[in-house]
């Protein structure tokens, strides 16, 4: 408590990032949600490996941007754990947008979860978007 008395800009900060972070997550989550294709977790994937020896620098440069936006989301993610916000969202949406090797069955093993699944296919529902299969 005296720490919070004398930093008052500290928890300024912390306060306004928290807030941004929350609104962001509410705004970014069922838009990326609602951009998942419905045979997700049908579709092969392709190695990083692959793709990063094929492909332009402009496409590198989108790579590494949304692997460091993943970055931020996640660590975003597991500070809104403990912080308000949607901490386990924002980690999932972090997850969704890198390039990790696990990411598929770690994402396939937390969608086939019926408390998972059902609100994000009932809020694709909402816009007309075939639910996602798993």
């Amino acid at each position: 408590m005296e720490w919070m008395k004398a930093h008052p800009a500290a928890i300024s900060w912390i306060t306004g990032s928290s807030l941004l972070l929350f609104v962001g997550s509410l705004i970014a989550l069922p838009w990326i949600l609602r951009m998942i294709p419905a045979d997700y977790f049908d579709q092969d994937h392709i190695p990083l490996r692959q793709i990063w020896f094929q492909s332009t620098s402009q496409l590198r440069l989108w790579i590494v941007a949304k692997n460091f936006l993943a970055l931020i989301l996640a660590i975003a993610g597991l500070l809104m754990t403990f912080l308000p916000g949607q901490g386990l969202l924002t980690l999932l949406a972090g997850l969704f947008l890198s390039d990790l090797p696990f990411r598929k069955p770690l994402l396939h093993t937390v969608f086939k979860r019926a408390f998972i699944l059902d609100p994000v296919n009932r809020l694709r529902a909402k816009r007309a978007i075939p639910p996602i299969i798993v």
